[in-house]
């Protein structure tokens, strides 16, 4: 399943890291909070996959803050990818052009999103990513997800993140907060959380525990 961010967004690649923070109030917030998160769970060390990696800019922080994780990108956008090689040291990333939906690497300590998963257009298929991301963590292994979860029509203080939220939900589909963390649980997830919140934006988590009942 190939994508297009720069027809969806109808922006250039090149701007991409400039004008997210237009569109989605607090960014850099929520991605210092997602780093935070991961780092928290895995410590100074880590085999990462990085799911929608985009221009690499939540795995550019992740690796600032992580000083021997080890990550593997994967994104559906050809142009994306580009962008996060320029981005990127090879020596901590390897970026792999694929969806979601392909085989994932396994026996990791996390898996992580920022503005990807919102791709997914049911929840059948959501449940199953969700299932396959468990089954590849290693015991105490971490998700992370950072996206819109929200009933759009509750609406949002920020007049233009807000439109450009409804235009984008011709392609983009965004489900509850209680529905993300129930698809975590059905998966297997332990200690699942809502760890950030800001609007419509929001970082839930979901642990694999390290020991079966």
């Amino acid at each position: 399943m190939s994508h297009s961010v720069e027809s969806h967004l109808q922006l250039q690649i090149t701007e991409y890291d400039q004008l997210i923070r237009r569109f989605i109030p607090r960014y850099d917030e929520m991605l210092d909070e997602a780093v935070y998160l991961i780092r928290d769970t895995v410590g100074d060390t880590g085999r990462l996959v990085d799911l929608g990696i985009g221009t690499g800019a939540l795995a550019e922080r992740v690796i600032k803050a992580i000083p021997k994780a080890q990550i593997i990108g994967i994104d559906a956008d050809v142009k994306m990818l580009e962008e996060a090689a320029r981005r990127l040291s090879p020596d901590r990333t390897e970026l792999r052009l694929q969806d979601f939906f392909l085989e994932l690497p396994v026996a990791q300590n996390g898996y992580f999103a920022a503005l990807a998963l919102h791709h997914i257009a049911n929840l059948s298929r959501k449940q199953a990513l969700y299932q396959k991301i468990y089954d590849g963590l290693l015991p105490g292994g971490l998700f992370l997800n950072a996206d819109a979860m929200f009933d759009i029509s509750a609406g949002f203080a920020e007049a233009e993140a807000f439109y450009h939220l409804q235009s984008w939900r011709k392609e983009d589909t965004y489900f509850g907060l209680e529905t993300e963390l129930e698809l975590l649980r059905k998966a297997g997830f332990t200690d699942c959380d809502v760890a950030w919140r800001y609007g419509p934006m929001a970082v839930i988590v979901g642990k694999k525990t390290t020991w079966n009942i």
